[in-house]
């Protein structure tokens, strides 16, 4: 017997069809049908039911599934300790992202990663700051990109690069907001972005010195959705900088000349994780793509 023959019937008992197995595999139906008889004659057993919709699993094949199932993880926990033992780091990172691939460098450090560890799998997963960092707390990522502040209790972090943030307004109301003060703009319909994005923590500390709160026109938590709903002129928005004037090629937006702080944007990992090898290869990794960062 040979771990093929138990890849094959895990394959075929999942998918519950040859045809589609054998896609999976990247193998032809024939031989994905031969290794399931040559099983069945070295068991001794039936494992599976031949039905006009497919394969469905005998009792015996039920029960020897879960011990097929374990035995593949096994030899795939022995193939990846002795990749450790050759020095090589073998294992998933998941990564959540704030933002565009592109703003974040991302094909960039997917071409390092692949380079320098092959064997290193990263699953980059979209939200937002908030979100990210709670999954972060939870063991659900091992990393991510964050803007805004880290609490170094909980987490160790890269400087990446500070964000420049604006107001971004209709064009048509250029003209009538170019010089308007906060208590102006604070009587202008604003949309909102969800609790935990930093733009919604940028346009609260903005207003907090006023002890007001800005209208709300509407409440969206997509960039792309924001600013195409300001240059409808539903309302003002926070936005960052760059993406704004992006807008404008193609869309009635504008940014307003008021000056925000600048968010400063991190690479963000759990305090208890510091010390992990696959971390530290993908830390080092991000260094290299952002070699300015302080």
């Amino acid at each position: 017997m040979e771990l093929y023959h138990l890849r094959t019937f895990c394959a075929v008992a999942d998918a519950g069809h040859l045809t589609r197995a054998a896609e999976r595999l990247c193998l032809s139906q024939p031989t994905i049908s031969a290794h399931i008889k040559a099983l069945e004659g070295m068991l001794g057993l039936t494992l599976f039911e031949r039905t006009p919709k497919g394969m469905t699993l005998t009792p015996a094949g039920t029960e020897l599934l879960t011990l097929a199932t374990s035995t593949l993880a096994a030899a795939g926990q022995v193939q990846a300790r002795a990749a450790e033992l050759r020095g090589e780091l073998v294992g998933v990172l998941r990564v959540g992202i704030n933002t565009d691939a592109e703003f974040l460098r991302l094909p960039e450090l997917q071409r390092l990663m692949s380079a320098r560890h092959p064997r290193i799998a990263l699953e980059l997963l979209a939200g937002s700051t908030g979100a990210n960092l709670a999954k972060l707390q939870a063991g659900d990522l091992h990393a991510s990109f964050a803007s805004g502040p880290v609490d170094p209790a909980r987490f160790a972090h890269r400087h990446i690069r500070d964000e420049d943030m604006a107001i971004a307004a209709p064009l048509a109301w250029q003209a009538r907001l170019a010089a308007a003060d906060l208590d102006t703009l604070v009587r202008e319909p604003w949309i909102h972005n969800a609790p935990d994005h930093i733009q919604t923590q940028v346009l609260d500390a903005l207003f907090a010195p006023t002890g007001q709160t800005p209208a709300r026109a509407a409440v969206v938590n997509r960039k792309d959705s924001i600013l195409a709903m300001v240059a409808a002129n539903v309302g003002v928005a926070i936005s960052r900088r760059e993406d704004i004037e992006r807008a404008a090629a193609s869309r009635a937006i504008c940014a307003l000349p008021m000056a925000l702080p600048p968010v400063r944007l991190n690479f963000v990992w759990p305090n208890t994780q510091a010390r992990s090898p696959l971390l530290g290869a993908l830390i080092a990794a991000v260094a290299a793509v952002w070699p300015d960062a302080a």
